[in-house]
């Protein structure tokens, strides 16, 4: 019967359409915000997205010893999205090395040049003293090193674990080996299996 174009239509106005106005509801700020220039705002898709998945799964069907290790990938992944879309690695670099960035006021001193018209030119000055110049380099070389780490556990958390690994498990306990659950092996990773 879902196959009849009575049906269809049926299916349409009955669940479709509303599910359709539910989506635009849930993602107009992303929607509102969303440019195809920029990867950031495919990552602020993802970010609603997973964060709506994560919610879901609390009253989920799944049984607690997965669902739960999935519930913690999630947020710890909203909490990476997070940090890659509000460009917070400054912040945790301050966090992490315990000092924070010194920021003097834009300081500008007068040149012996002069432009096409006559005018007098001005240059910006570094008023920073060379031991602040090196805070600030370790505090910018610990965001980018932080960034880049956080990057790859974005990639490894939405890969998941390789199945390959429980299956060599599996064949270990065949041969003798101590029994391995899926439950015990299973850390929660994998995009592919976060539905309920």
């Amino acid at each position: 019967m879902k196959h009849n174009w009575f049906y269809k239509i049926y299916s349409f106005f009955r669940w479709d359409l509303w599910h359709f106005f539910g989506n635009i509801w849930r993602f107009r700020r992303e929607l509102w915000n969303h440019n195809w220039w920029d990867y950031r705002f495919t990552l602020e898709m993802l970010y609603r997205s997973i964060s709506i998945m994560e919610k879901g799964m609390h009253n989920g069907l799944e049984i607690p010893e997965t669902r739960y290790k999935k519930i913690q990938k999630m947020q710890r992944l909203l909490e990476l999205l997070d940090n890659q879309i509000n460009d917070r690695y400054i912040e945790l670099a301050e966090k992490e090395l315990g000092y924070e960035m010194i920021m003097k006021g834009f300081q500008f001193e007068e040149t012996d040049k002069t432009d096409s018209n006559g005018e007098k030119l001005y240059q910006l000055v570094n008023n920073e003293t060379d031991e602040e110049k090196e805070l600030n380099q370790k505090i910018f070389h610990k965001s980018r090193e932080l960034e880049e780490e956080q990057w790859r556990e974005i990639w490894e958390i939405l890969k998941g674990q390789e199945h390959t690994e429980y299956i060599n498990m599996v064949q270990e306990k065949d041969a003798g080996g101590e029994q391995k659950y899926w439950n015990d092996w299973f850390d929660g990773t994998g995009l592919r299996g976060w539905w309920d």
